[in-house]
């Protein structure tokens, strides 16, 4: 490029670009003057309900009262979980004062909704949802409380306070379950109604109604809740009128009195049962569904039957050896499928058995120990028959279950320092699985099928190449290996696929003792809830129970209270 040719491209690009230094254009730079406006918004009534509810919980959390009073004596403001409360308190009241759901601790407070929050109605009726959810909490507390007071009573020997007590929460715990029965059904009907609209693809919805609706589930369990606190009532009014019937110096036995108390007895025994029977109802119908299944089974003859080990009718000089071993493995297989399906049927008929208190016959006072027993026995048959499995499907593939031999030893300890599952009925068991054990050594592979089999096949190839010399004795004894190869071969596809089988129904096995021990564990709680009262019975006692009483009583009538505004007053002013 000449010189001309630069000049001329300078000026070009002078015409279309531009360069400036800052100092070049100072002085043309001027930036309005700054104005700031400061526009305060004022909670409405929602918001500042919730503020100052938050505020009174997060306060008493660290310890202080709304006027920042320490509540303790022994309140220390160097302590790092006071320090570590207060800010986690500033952050959240921070947090809501731009909007109620903002932060993870906020958004939990108000509960898990399907989408985010963003009116304020929508955060009122959180609000509300959650302030009736408090109550009903308070209101378990309260009655259980007096029932428990109740129960005092009688330890003192004031059963007619203490009978007036029980009526009284009998009555308010029979108008909660209703309520919640009500509720309950409203929330199903409202459930089914967004499924139709909102979902046409049955597949894909969950079989638990509960995890497709957690309002059901949350319904349900207040339902429970209530239905826990009427059966104890019920049961202690029936227990009431047991003792003052059984007074002789109160009420002369045969007379109107006595058997109106002796009606009201039966009465209230019988529909502490249904009660019993409705709090068991789920436990029971799952137990019972996995117990219908297993006797389906057992109708139709549909559990796995072992397939028998045939005996080799043929063998050469070559094969001899394999032969026997198959023939020795075959026996101790046939030996230990017939335990297998004794110890199977055993598990099978006492899984069967009735659960008890479902049954209507007169109960004996027995049923409890029995039906124990027999849970321990069921666990202790599970626990032999997939051991023994395990064993057998060692002697057919050639690994070891490292997995259930450890789970043995260990049952096997325990069972030895008499811990565990009935220990004794345990130790013979295992002894006996251990005397019908298939022999079988992880590096011998004359000891399982799939070790034979690659005999075999190694026997093969050699009589193979040997007949295609010439050999007319190898020819003949690959015949019969040939024969005894295949024999092999479906025998092992065959005790494959039945102990495939049999580990699924010792897991069905294994299923419904789960679900009867859950339905016992559940019958445990009930059966706990009306127990003896038990500590000290007195009148310093009483008056404890009785300061609390009104304790609760004050906390329940501000729960409502905050109920009642947030459902009546708050939506009026935030209308306005």
């Amino acid at each position: 490029m000449t010189t001309v040719g630069k000049d001329s491209f300078r000026r070009l690009f002078n015409m279309i670009s531009m360069r400036h230094t800052k100092s070049m254009v100072r002085s043309e730079i001027e930036i309005p003057p700054q104005k700031r406006y400061v526009i305060t918004m004022p909670f409405t009534a929602v918001e500042e309900q919730h503020y100052q509810s938050l505020f009174k919980e997060l306060t008493a959390a660290c310890g202080l009262d709304v006027q920042g009073n320490p509540i303790r004596d022994d309140w220390d403001f160097e302590d790092p979980n006071v320090q570590a409360a207060m800010r986690a308190a500033l952050d959240r009241l921070r947090q809501t004062a731009l909007h109620p759901e903002v932060g993870y601790r906020n958004r939990r407070a108000l509960g898990q909704k399907a989408r985010p929050m963003r009116t304020v109605a929508e955060v009122l009726d959180a609000m509300v949802e959650q302030s009736d959810g408090t109550i009903r909490a308070d209101q378990r507390s309260f009655l259980s409380l007096k029932l428990t007071k109740g129960q005092l009573l009688a330890r003192l020997h004031r059963v007619d306070e203490a009978l007036k007590i029980w009526e009284e929460v009998r009555t308010r715990s029979a108008e909660m379950v209703a309520e919640c029965r009500a509720q309950l059904e409203q929330e199903v009907e409202a459930a089914r109604k967004n499924d139709a609209a909102t979902d046409d693809d049955n597949e894909s919805r969950p079989e638990d109604e509960d995890a497709a609706s957690p309002r059901v589930g949350e319904a349900r369990r207040r339902l429970r809740s209530a239905l826990e606190i009427q059966h104890r009532a019920v049961f202690f009014c029936a227990n009431a009128y047991f003792s003052i019937k059984s007074d002789e110096s109160r009420t002369k036995p045969s007379s109107d009195e006595f058997m109106r108390l002796e009606k009201l007895e039966v009465e209230g025994y019988d529909l502490a049962k249904a009660i019993r029977k409705e709090l068991l109802q789920e436990s029971y119908g799952k137990a019972k569904r996995l117990m219908d299944r297993i006797a389906d089974s057992a109708a139709q003859q549909s559990f796995q039957v072992i397939p028998e080990a045939m005996p080799v009718n043929q063998m050469g000089i070559e094969s001899r050896k394999i032969a026997d071993a198959l023939e020795e493995l075959g026996v101790a297989l046939n030996e230990q499928a017939n335990q297998l399906d004794e110890w199977r049927e055993q598990v099978v008929q006492m899984l069967l058995k009735s659960l008890v208190d479902e049954e209507e016959t007169e109960a004996t006072g027995e049923e409890y120990g029995e039906s124990t027993k027999i849970q321990e026995e069921i666990l202790v048959f599970t626990q032999v028959l997939r051991a023994a499995i395990a064993d057998r499907q060692s002697a057919v593939s050639g690994q070891v279950n490292a997995l259930v031999e450890q789970e043995t030893r260990t049952a096997t300890v325990m069972a030895s320092h008499g811990e565990g599952p009935s220990p004794e009925k345990l130790l013979r068991l295992f002894k006996v699985r251990d005397d019908i054990r298939p022999p079988f050594t992880k590096d011998d592979p004359y000891s399982s099928l799939r070790g034979l089999l690659g005999e075999l096949r190694s026997l093969t190839v050699k009589l193979r190449h040997d007949a295609a010399t010439g050999n007319s004795r190898a020819a003949t004894e690959l015949a019969i290996v040939d024969k005894l190869l295949k024999r092999t071969q479906k025998e092992l596809a065959d005790q494959n696929k039945a102990a495939v089988r049999m580990e699924q129904e010792i897991q069905q096995f294994t299923d419904t003792l789960n679900a009867r021990l859950e339905f016992y564990r559940q019958l445990q709680a009930v059966s706990d809830m009306v127990g003896e009262h038990e500590g000290p019975a007195d009148d310093a006692a009483l008056a404890a129970l009785t300061q609390e009483e009104e304790t609760l009583r004050t906390k329940l009538a501000t729960s409502e209270a905050k109920h009642r505004y947030c459902k009546y007053s708050a939506p009026i002013r935030y209308l306005q």
